[in-house]
């Protein structure tokens, strides 16, 4: 399994909070693999693997499994760091969750943000590559501190639509309060959900012009990451449209349809295998990285929304069709 990096910036908020408890931080630190000095110093970077260790070892001291809940609920914005600051820049608060996605996505490659339009809703999406007891405490902090900190920038009286939870059913009262609705469990994918209208709402003292900056060094990342991806096969031809694997887009008639780094990772597996059959579990191994004894909904669910963007009539699939009892084949003409 890849070594996934993140900022120290990633641990400041369980950092504070720790410490706001009387906890011996240091020694939790030592407890996960970092040197103290980490704690400290902004800029440097951490494997993704030793900030989730460190989460849960301050989960088991507070003896608290709602830690990550707790921190959303008490939180400020500049502890948020870029997505506070994206988020606060935006002058409306969709806008500033769709750029929290892509600059994410860019920079990290350990868990996945998406935002998906239903009808009146938009769900946003985070999917954490780690089945670490840790990554539950990131989990509950950023989707539920994205609610908070968008009540807070709005100024507004607003409550989620819901709340889907991957894991089980701890923490109920705490999840109700904290977003102010009811979740559910055992999710196919962690999630919170919006009403549309309710993240149209503007964000008084947005100042858009700050975000340049931080755009052209995202899109720096990006250019590299399309550099290395380059070569041939980059453009796959399927029926009635063509997959950009550079940019990142499907292209149908005469649409753009971005690709998650999800789904983009599913099709390269795909395409390196055309026109034969995929099975579940060989997605589940290779793309997200499971154990063999795991089981997730995880690769139908994508490939269920990456036939909204391949197909014509996602209902009769001619591109990425099932092959019950089997898997699935991407079809690829000759």
């Amino acid at each position: 399994m890849p070594h996934h990096v993140v900022s120290t910036a990633f641990i400041e908020r369980v950092v504070l909070h720790a410490r706001g408890l009387g906890l011996d931080v240091e020694s939790l630190a030592h407890e996960a693999g970092l040197a103290p000095d980490h704690l400290e110093l902004r800029g440097s970077t951490m494997k993704l693997s030793q900030a989730f260790a460190f989460f849960d070892a301050v989960v088991r001291a507070a003896n608290d499994p709602c830690l990550g809940l707790h921190i959303a609920e008490t939180a400020t914005m500049r502890t948020y760091g870029v997505t506070g600051f994206v988020l606060a820049n935006h002058e409306r608060l969709d806008e500033g969750l769709r750029d929290v996605c892509v600059i994410s996505n860019a920079l990290n490659t350990g868990f996945e943000f998406d935002m998906v339009e239903e009808g009146d809703l938009t769900r946003v999406e985070l999917d954490v590559r780690s089945v670490e007891p840790g990554a539950r405490v990131f989990l509950q902090d950023v989707l539920c501190g994205m609610y908070r900190r968008g009540v807070e920038l709005t100024g507004g009286d607003w409550t989620p639509a819901g709340l889907e939870v991957t894991g089980p059913s701890h923490c109920v009262d705490t999840y109700t309060r904290v977003v102010r609705c009811s979740p559910t469990f055992d999710a196919d994918v962690d999630a919170i959900v919006f009403r549309t209208s309710d993240l149209q709402r503007s964000v008084p003292g947005a100042d858009p012009t700050l975000l340049a900056h931080l755009h052209e060094a995202v899109q720096t990342q990006l250019a590299k990451r399309r550099a290395a991806a380059g070569g041939e096969g980059d453009l796959l031809q399927l029926r009635s449209c063509v997959v950009d694997f550079q940019r990142g887009e499907v292209l149908r008639h005469g649409q753009r349809l971005h690709l998650t780094t999800k789904e983009r990772d599913i099709l390269r597996y795909l395409a390196d295998r055309p026109n034969e059959v995929v099975r579940h579990e060989d997605i589940e191994r290779e793309v997200w990285q499971l154990g063999r004894h795991v089981v997730s909904h995880a690769p139908a669910v994508a490939i269920r929304r990456l036939r909204q963007k391949l197909e014509d009539d996602p209902a009769n699939p001619v591109n990425l069709v099932t092959v019950f009892g089997e898997g699935w084949r991407l079809e690829v003409p000759g």
